[in-house]
């Protein structure tokens, strides 16, 4: 989840975390919100289902899920719900002061993408369980919810927004120029990348940079180097890698390697 810019935010304001295989990732933050906050969640490779707490207390904001046609945002109304974020999904959230719980489960596993099949509108629903621990168990919360709502920031994005999201998707590594990528569309950089924040609530760069932190911090939690994953990623140079992945997370790299594990809250 994306803290971006401009937030005072108080209280465990990095992810705690804990490996549970190969492919799957337990996340869980408890954070106080105490001024207007956008949240970005941009999923990439990565399907994620989150157990998700409005924890009573002294702040008593609201939260919303934005879309790109205001006159359609959503309150949430619900103080304990579900969120599910498939693969390649976008969404947008505003809170004006809230007590949030957030436990996580991430999934890279190729194989879950059969298993989704046809589940691939992001979406909320009222749920007060226990985090699953397999991807089974996601699949059947998610398909047997009797009531939910489509968070997905843009229903209809235009078609050159969507080439582009999926160009950028599909070739992570690459530091391709917009104003190239512009010119073979027949359209100015300026044009497509007010038309990309319209549909998608953020710029190519700074989607591109999401997913690619979005991936750079779950190969940290499973042992990867920083000075590897930074490269393999496509970031230019160590110093732009730790700038972007504080701007992203609120966090240091270190912060998510597996010499950490002690600090796991185990729910």
């Amino acid at each position: 989840m994306d803290l971006s810019d401009h937030v005072k935010i108080e209280k465990d304001t990095v992810w705690r975390f804990r490996r549970l295989n190969q492919f799957d990732t337990y996340l869980y933050r408890t954070i106080n919100i105490v001024q207007e906050k956008n949240f970005r969640d941009a999923m990439g490779s990565v399907i994620a289902f989150g157990v998700c707490r409005i924890i009573e207390g002294p702040l008593k904001g609201n939260f919303r899920y934005l879309k790109s046609d205001d006159s359609h945002s959503i309150d949430i109304p619900w103080k304990e719900y579900a969120i599910y974020l498939p693969r390649n999904s976008v969404t947008k959230a505003l809170t004006l002061g809230v007590n949030l719980d957030i436990h996580f489960f991430l999934t890279t596993d190729p194989q879950a993408d059969d298993l989704f099949a046809g589940f691939d509108r992001a979406m909320i629903f009222p749920f007060s369980g226990p985090l699953p621990q397999t991807l089974i168990q996601v699949k059947s919360l998610v398909a047997n919810c009797a009531e939910s709502v489509d968070i997905e920031f843009c229903h209809q994005p235009r078609l050159i927004t969507q080439r582009l999201k999926r160009r950028i998707e599909q070739n992570l590594t690459f530091n391709e120029r917009m104003g190239d990528v512009a010119s073979e569309y027949r359209t100015s950089s300026t044009v497509l990348g007010r038309m990309f924040r319209q549909d998608f609530g953020l710029s190519p760069t700074e989607y591109r940079n999401h997913l690619r932190i979005v991936r750079c911090s779950l190969d940290l939690i499973h042992g990867s180097r920083i000075v590897d994953t930074y490269q393999e990623f496509g970031f230019e140079d160590l110093s732009q890698f730790y700038r972007v992945f504080k701007r992203v997370t609120k966090a240091r790299p270190r912060e998510y390697k597996p010499k950490d594990m002690s600090k796991i809250t185990k729910k």
